[in-house]
């Protein structure tokens, strides 16, 4: 007999988001005041969708505070600022706290949907590691633990590969497309339907198409 849907339990995401100065350094053809707005409205796009994901209980901004991204008045929404950031793989491992269901996902999704979210935790939860392939192929935009022991995320050039080695299983689904369009600089932003970005970002976008 399965449990009863308010004893499932739940998942705690994490998002690693680089300080604002240093992040997204390809996006070089917009000022510093666009690129930013563009990094909060991707990640604010992002924290939209998990909102309504009836699987999570817990969501983390890591790297920055969550209340300079987005103005949503959620208790579990929370902040984990490291003193001396080491990479995403150790700053995402040092904000760990009771979990035991993790999973990160990149903030930069801006046409995420929460469809494609429930369904990779559903998946990943059978099995104790997990992980999904971005678009182009060699990186990673999800990975998710079921036991923290066993917890090893290896963000960074060619992770998905480094996420095979580990035994990290890759789940695939046709309804994964927005879950796998990380954006990490404009021609990834035009890449994109306009009519399946967030709305924070395709305002953005918008604005920055008319400047």
């Amino acid at each position: 007999m399965s449990e009863p849907q308010d004893e499932v339990q739940k998942w705690s995401i994490f998002l690693p988001l680089k300080h604002f100065a240093l992040g997204k350094s390809r996006l070089s053809e917009l000022t510093d005041f666009n690129r930013i707005s563009l990094i909060k409205a991707m990640a604010n796009d992002v924290i939209h969708e998990l909102r309504v994901c009836p699987l999570i209980e817990r969501i983390t901004l890591v790297g920055t505070d969550h209340l300079e991204v987005t103005q949503f008045i959620d208790v579990r929404i929370n902040s984990f600022i490291p003193k001396e950031p080491l990479g995403i793989n150790r700053d995402v491992t040092s904000a760990l706290k009771d979990e035991s269901k993790i999973a990160v996902l990149l903030p930069d999704l801006p046409a995420l949907k929460h469809q494609e979210i429930s369904l990779a935790l559903e998946l990943a939860d059978q099995s104790t590691t997990s992980f999904i392939r971005d678009f182009e192929g060699s990186g990673t935009t999800f990975y998710a633990c079921r036991d923290r022991e066993k917890f090893l995320p290896n963000f960074g050039a060619q992770s998905a590969q480094k996420h095979l080695s580990t035994g990290a299983i890759e789940i695939t689904d046709k309804l994964f497309v927005g879950i796998r369009r990380d954006c990490d600089s404009w021609a990834d932003i035009e890449a994109i339907h306009r009519g399946l970005l967030g709305s924070s970002t395709q305002s953005v976008v918008e604005q920055q198409m008319h400047s």
